[in-house]
């Protein structure tokens, strides 16, 4: 009896994370699984009007983010820090920050940004490795 109580309970917590994962309308489904077949560990969340998805593609652990009509906004690439351009780096050391994740960001019109994670805070960067306020 407790087995069947353990796994009913362990059903109703589970139950909301797969229904997050069909959270996406299906203009945005389609549009992703064209720009990533076979992409795996799929899980979507709503983000400011938007859906990002998380996910596997080709060994990278990736990210992307689409309208509500199935545009793609953008696109995440974890990279290690070592893969970060030297002045991205070296801005880095000069202001005593510790890059904790680094990411390499492509915008809707294929402008490639950096990221590097040091504490709390994001920090950004064009693809010369020059420090932005934002990516657009």
């Amino acid at each position: 009896m407790k087995k069947i109580l353990v796994l009913l309970i362990a059903t109703l917590l589970a139950a909301p994370a797969f229904a997050q994962k069909s959270k996406a309308p299906d203009a945005v489904k389609t549009q992703f699984a064209k720009a990533y077949p076979n992409a795996q560990k799929v899980k979507w969340e709503k983000e400011d009007g938007n859906y990002e998805v998380s996910f596997r593609f080709g060994g990278d652990k990736m990210s992307a983010v689409f309208d509500q009509n199935g545009t793609q906004i953008q696109s995440e690439k974890e990279i290690t820090t070592s893969q970060l351009p030297a002045t991205v780096q070296e801005f880095m050391k000069k202001e005593g920050k510790k890059i904790k994740e680094a990411a390499e960001i492509t915008n809707a019109s294929g402008a490639k940004f950096y990221e590097a994670e040091a504490g709390r805070k994001d920090y950004y960067f064009n693809a010369q490795g020059q420090p932005v306020e934002k990516i657009d």
